[in-house]
């Protein structure tokens, strides 16, 4: 190679590694100077996506067994407002659904020392049970009942009373228990009760019911044993509308139907004696939820196109504001600590007439679930029912099982079973 072809060679390999170490400059050193080159496009830290990834696109539902340490959004973070203490302990309540399609009614029990849930699916009728850790449905019953719009367990979930409508606007009430059938599943085997119980409720022991039927002097109350054979009556009103709850075994409480412009009235009534007891009167759209010692009742009112929650202490008949803005209805009280109660709480109150609105569905909530002690006023929040099913979830129809460390709950905007679990 002669000299002239060297110099080129030479030239050229030394202008490539001049280049190279420019680029490698421009690359790894000049972009770490400190001065942002452009906007991030990412999210602030700890946000989370507004939809559920484990979600199909264009799908409002969330995974059926929605398990990812429920209180947690996502980010390390609870979903806690400021003002709420958070639940002691390490555990933090985890969030499940039960079912995807309506359910008329359901029950938590203890079966053999599992934490166990039975339901009734609204369009059929048949019956369903899950462990209520693992949520794997095993179909009961496949006796066809259409359309049940309730359904009540006695206290071992071995039997329930489903109501549903026949020939148009006949009320039957059907009790019954599931019976061994062929082919594997059982069959819903029972009797009949009264045609066209208006309202119907279950003893705390789950071992008797009371209901309210019309009569020819107006209404009466009836007590019975759960297949409603031993039944005495021991109520009766001129009145016709009226609602039962059944807070301890020996006292039934019984309230006006509740209107945006009615005054309302509740009363308690001895199961064994019939005596009655005035306990509130002349308020507006009074709706109602007595403590399971009897002690305290937690109440709304109607109020200038919203509502007011408070608590009324029975022994000296006085009341206060509750802590948190809610309706009875969207409650459970704790049958171990008297004084507790749970609550779903909207995190808003669209303005509506109350509580008309809400039961006709022309309004709805979106709710956290929070515990409250009555005694001293604190609330702690347990978790956002909204935030963690990434749905409108409106609560109804709360219910504990016996160690409390499961609820029980529904949906009222498309009636889904859901349960939170509150302790291991």
């Amino acid at each position: 190679m002669d000299r002239n072809k060297k110099i080129v060679i030479f030239i050229l390999v030394t202008l490539a590694a001049i280049v190279t170490a420019l680029l490698i400059y421009y690359f790894f050193y000049s972009s770490n100077t400190g001065a942002p080159t452009s906007p991030t496009t990412n999210p602030p830290f700890g946000t989370f996506p507004t939809t559920n990834p484990n979600t199909p696109e264009g799908s409002s539902n969330p995974p059926l067994n929605n398990n990812n340490g429920s209180g947690d959004n996502g980010s390390g973070t609870t979903n806690q407002p400021s003002g709420g203490g958070a639940l002691p302990g390490a555990f933090k309540p985890v969030l499940r659904q039960i079912t995807t399609v309506p359910t008329a009614g359901g029950i938590i029990f203890n079966n053999n020392g599992t934490p166990t849930i039975r339901y009734i699916e609204r369009a059929k009728g048949n019956v369903y049970e899950t462990d209520a850790v693992s949520i794997k449905a095993n179909r009961l019953s496949n006796t066809t009942v259409p359309q049940i719009y309730e359904a009540f367990w006695n206290g071992t979930g071995q039997s329930v009373i489903a109501r549903f409508l026949k020939d148009g606007d006949n009320i039957q009430t059907f009790d019954a228990t599931v019976a061994p059938g062929t082919g594997g599943q059982g069959e819903l085997r029972g009797s009949f009760l009264a045609t066209n119980i208006k309202n119907l409720v279950v003893s705390p022991s789950g071992k008797q019911i009371f209901y309210l039927i019309d009569a020819p002097s107006g209404l009466v109350g009836i007590a019975a044993s759960f297949d409603g054979i031993k039944k005495v009556q021991i109520f009766d009103s001129p009145l016709h509308e009226w609602l039962a709850n059944w807070p301890s075994e020996n006292i039934v409480s019984i309230t006006s139907k509740a209107g945006s412009e009615s005054n309302g009235l509740m009363m308690f009534v001895d199961v064994g004696t019939g005596k009655q007891q005035v306990i509130l009167s002349d308020m507006v759209g009074l709706t109602t939820l007595a403590s399971s010692d009897l002690t305290k009742v937690l109440y709304s009112v109607s109020s200038q196109k919203s509502f007011a929650t408070k608590l009324f202490n029975v022994a000296n008949a006085s009341s206060l504001p509750f802590t948190m803005a809610t309706l009875p209805e969207k409650c459970v009280w704790s049958k171990i600590q008297k004084s507790v109660i749970y609550c779903a709480v909207p995190e808003s109150l669209p303005s509506g007439n109350y509580p008309d609105d809400w039961y006709q569905g022309t309004l709805s909530f979106r709710d956290e679930l929070w515990k409250i002690d009555t005694v001293t006023g604190t609330p702690t929040f347990i978790i956002n029912l909204g935030d963690q099913s990434r749905i409108d979830f409106d609560a109804i129809n709360l219910s504990l099982n016996d160690k409390e460390n499961f609820l029980l709950l529904t949906n009222k905007n498309d009636l889904n079973l859901w349960e939170v679990q509150l302790a291991p």
